[in-house]
């Protein structure tokens, strides 16, 4: 392997994260929380660049293993993350690293990445809110925002299960074409990981929308101005879902 060619793929394993350095790009994510919505729509951003301007040979296949034993190691952290901005953090570096089932049979391209990253965006601003309302966004201090925040609570809803890979969602589209792309064992993996974003994100949600309200909290819902503009981004998600499964097919 040449050297070039070596660093080309070390930087695509960063930006398109996989074991091991993944873990950098979860400690930026942790450590640098008031731009994590930047490295969110960033780093898959650069990665398609860098994939796009490089004249690297076909990928060896043990990325695509090594991009599938990612994204497994990061669902299972996902069903105990203790808050949702943790959560993100871990469903991102679960749905990404499946990005290299593209590279290695099939394409990459804007529409996709941007439509990843979307749901992300939104995750952070709700994220942001609940930091700046409550001073966190921990499980064990926020509980029963469905009864008080309404607003919030929808739109944390819509956002997780989009996210999850939720019918409709560009990630839901996105996981179906990475089956069709699969060999049998990479479809079982395909399929367990489905399931365990599903289940960490309604053990999310029933954290934090169910239950009761913590008395210590003066709960605050979203504006109107707020809430409308996260919706408008929100159905743009859901829209960008059909947008790429036709150019898929």
């Amino acid at each position: 392997m040449a050297l070039n060619d070596a660093l080309i793929y070390t930087l695509l394993a960063l930006f398109f994260p996989i074991f091991p350095l993944s873990m950098v790009v979860s400690y930026l994510l942790q450590k640098y929380y008031r731009i994590k919505s930047l490295i969110f729509v960033l780093f898959p951003s650069t990665g398609l660049l860098l994939y796009s301007i490089s004249n690297a040979p076909s990928f060896p296949k043990p990325f695509l293993w090594l991009g599938l034993l990612s994204s497994l190691f990061y669902a299972l952290r996902s069903l105990y993350p203790g808050s949702l901005s943790r959560w993100s953090v871990y469903h991102f570096l679960s749905l990404i690293p499946l990005l290299w089932l593209f590279l290695l049979r099939a394409e990459v391209n804007i529409l996709l990445v941007a439509s990843l990253s979307l749901p992300f965006l939104i995750l952070s601003i709700l994220d942001r809110f609940l930091i700046d309302r409550f001073g966190s966004s921990h499980l064990k201090l926020l509980t029963g925002l469905g009864w008080t925040s309404p607003r919030l609570s929808l739109l944390i809803a819509l956002s997780l299960l989009l996210s999850a890979g939720m019918p409709m969602g560009t990630v839901f589209f996105y996981f179906l074409t990475s089956s069709f792309l699969s060999g049998f064992w990479e479809l079982m993996v395909l399929s367990f990981l489905w399931f365990l974003w599903g289940w960490s994100a309604m053990r999310l949600l029933s954290s934090l929308l169910w239950g009761d309200r913590n008395g210590n909290l003066l709960y605050e819902d979203l504006d109107a101005k707020s809430f409308y503009f996260v919706l408008s981004l929100t159905l743009i998600t859901g829209a960008l879902g059909v947008i790429f499964l036709e150019v898929m097919l």
